[in-house]
């Protein structure tokens, strides 16, 4: 199934079921809504309900207080605790609007208003007139309902104790509707007005309940509440058609997701392939995500990079063997072809030439074979603060152990592997191999150490040396100001303008750059000025001279003082006697390598050797 196929197949899906959706919610819309709005009304009414039984349950108990007191105290006791201050306490504490005690007459024996609460009114509430008290004592026994003081509607309690004997007293405790209504508004955000008694309510785009309060002396009033926080749902088909607007470009957007995505895939495959081909790093292949037909494509691709692996390997053996007999029969002075004094031939070879050449290519197909199998190792050879001794870094070199021919010299097979192009492969492995084991020590408490790598002038020159560095830093996850670079002064020396070019680039990747065999051209300073380093390393031959020329070690110290004074750092290498570490003591800032620091030691020995230098407090 194709990328193209996948995105259209996505997008028609999610088209569908956007229509599908859009033509349920239309039809459904209806029922929706009047279901919808029943459950508002109810608990629009079940808010109103719960407000009002709030309050007449706390003007019932305040009327029964007060009727148990007339009770317990009589009637001229009661009128007493009246005015003491009775009917304070009790409005106060049950958040009463206004409370009054008439006698049968109408008088007024007591009366609690809250002065803040009278404020808010249009119509303060000053005394219960005539109207009201013929309201009041028209009741044949207790009741709750809406009463009218000058056109104020008032939601009432009352109950009346007492005969005409002892003197009738009413208790009238009672709210405000304005206020209970304003209590609705705060908690529900609902507003709500009596019929024929305030402006009806604006009903467009909101909903509407009814609710009914029972008057004292006339019919159930009707009362009506609006929701003003619930917008109608007349605009719920425009939503609708905006969903579905939304679904028909949601479709769009995943067809153009997923075009991107094959996009980017194609990119990915076309960049990994340029990378490949650039760098001739034919043992990589490419990486890509994921089946469909680019997933084929890749899979061919990497086959035919195989094939010029496998051709590459083989050109760069057939190569070295050609080399190597070029060589041979080259070294004759009058250019004719003998070994031993025999001419030669394809027939026969002097058979002492023979072996010699045998084991030549003998050699080139063992390096071949563990370059191949990725079994060089790598030796380190400390580096440390010649005047403390503490250690600073690292150099990392390449051997060669083979079961047959042993030690192998690095002159020997670095020639072999410059001439076969395979340093490039080397130099990665190294790189890789060099910071893996540095990043260990790290994880150790070695946190400011280390490593420096030798390039030779192959690898300096290499137009792929960026991409192989950059990847083999990345995949050891080690930082790359603790990798250094060295680079040998002659291969500066080949082409200062390009090497500038280099080294400014190899800079920009984070790593240090020193330059190896220092002193030995005469534009030696001029690199220090034109180039971006931060080391140099002085020529064996400084170190073997110290002994026999004590003027060499004032050489060494001004090289020094005026590389700091550039904030480049100076190591000594090939200190190879004690007697040469003790006089380059005296020299500040300088660094020291060599066989009397230490011998080139395998990363086993190097976790002893570190160890033991631990203990005896060494750094």
């Amino acid at each position: 199934m194709t990328l193209r196929f996948r995105a259209f197949l996505v997008s028609f899906c999610i088209l569908i079921v956007f229509i599908v959706v859009f033509t349920l919610q239309w039809q459904l819309q209806d029922k929706r809504e009047s279901v919808a709005e029943m459950r508002i009304q109810e608990l629009m009414s079940q808010a109103f309900s719960s407000v009002v039984i709030a309050a007449e349950r706390d003007a019932v108990t305040t009327v029964k207080t007060l009727s148990s007191t007339y009770a317990d105290l009589g009637t001229s006791q009661g009128d007493a605790a009246i005015r003491e201050g009775l009917l304070d306490m009790l409005g106060v504490k049950h958040d009463l609007d206004f409370l009054y005690v008439l006698t049968g007459g109408g008088h007024v024996i007591g009366r609690f208003q809250p002065d803040e609460l009278m404020a808010q009114n249009s119509q303060p509430l000053r005394d219960l007139d005539g109207v009201l008290f013929n309201q009041v004592a028209g009741l044949r026994w207790q009741t709750t309902g809406v009463g009218y003081w000058q056109r104020e509607p008032l939601y009432l309690t009352v109950e009346k104790v007492g005969n005409n004997d002892q003197g009738v007293r009413y208790f009238v405790a009672g709210y405000f509707l304005k206020s209970l209504f304003g209590e609705l508004n705060a908690i529900y955000e609902f507003e709500a007005s009596l019929d024929g008694v305030a402006e009806p309510l604006p009903s467009e785009g909101n909903i509407r309940a009814k609710s009914e309060l029972k008057g004292l002396i006339t019919a159930p009033i009707n009362v009506w509440i609006d929701d003003q926080s619930s917008p109608s749902y007349r605009g719920i088909p425009w939503m609708l058609v905006g969903i579905w607007c939304v679904g028909v470009i949601g479709a769009l957007l995943i067809w153009l997701f997923v075009r991107r995505l094959m996009v980017d895939r194609l990119r990915d495959f076309v960049q990994q392939a340029h990378d490949i081909g650039a760098a001739q790093d034919y043992g990589k292949r490419v990486k890509l995500q994921g089946e469909d037909e680019l997933t084929d494509l890749v899979s061919h691709y990497n086959a035919v990079v195989s094939a010029l692996e496998y051709s590459y390997n083989l050109m760069a053996k057939a190569n070295l063997i050609t080399t190597e007999l070029i060589g041979r029969v080259g070294a004759r002075p009058d250019g004719v072809a003998a070994f031993n004094g025999q001419a030669f031939s394809p027939a026969g070879i002097a058979q002492g030439d023979e072996d010699d050449l045998r084991q030549s290519l003998d050699m080139v197909a063992k390096l071949s074979d563990v370059v191949e199998r990725e079994t060089l190792e790598i030796y380190y050879q400390p580096v440390v603060n010649a005047e403390s001794g503490g250690l600073l870094g690292f150099e990392a070199l390449c051997r060669w152990l083979d079961p047959d021919l042993g030690v192998v010299e690095p002159s020997e097979f670095i020639a072999l592997a410059e001439k076969s192009g395979q340093m490039t492969v080397i130099g990665q492995q190294m790189v890789t191999k060099a910071c893996r084991d540095i990043r260990k020590l790290h994880s150790k408490g070695l946190l400011n150490v280390t490593v420096s790598i030798n390039l030779s002038l192959s690898q300096f020159i290499d137009t792929s040396l960026l991409s192989w560095l950059g990847e083999a830093i990345k995949t050891s996850r080690l930082k790359p100001e603790f990798v250094e670079l060295e680079i040998k002064e002659y291969a500066l020396a080949r082409d200062i303008d390009q090497a500038c070019s280099i080294v400014g680039e190899l800079s920009s990747l984070g790593v240090q750059i020193c330059i190896d065999d220092f002193g030995l051209s005469r534009l030696s300073l001029m690199y220090l000025q034109r180039l971006s380093v931060k080391k140099i390393k002085l020529a064996k031959t400084f170190a073997d001279r110290i002994a026999s020329n004590p003027k060499e070690v004032a050489f060494i110290e001004g090289v020094t003082r005026f590389a700091s004074g550039l904030g480049v750092k100076v190591v000594a290498k090939g200190v190879e006697t004690e007697q040469q570490l003790y006089i380059l003591k005296r020299v500040p800032e300088l660094q020291c390598q060599g066989y009397a620091v230490s011998r080139p030691m395998p990363p086993d020995e190097l976790a002893e050797w570190l160890l033991i230098n631990t203990e005896n407090g060494v750094f």
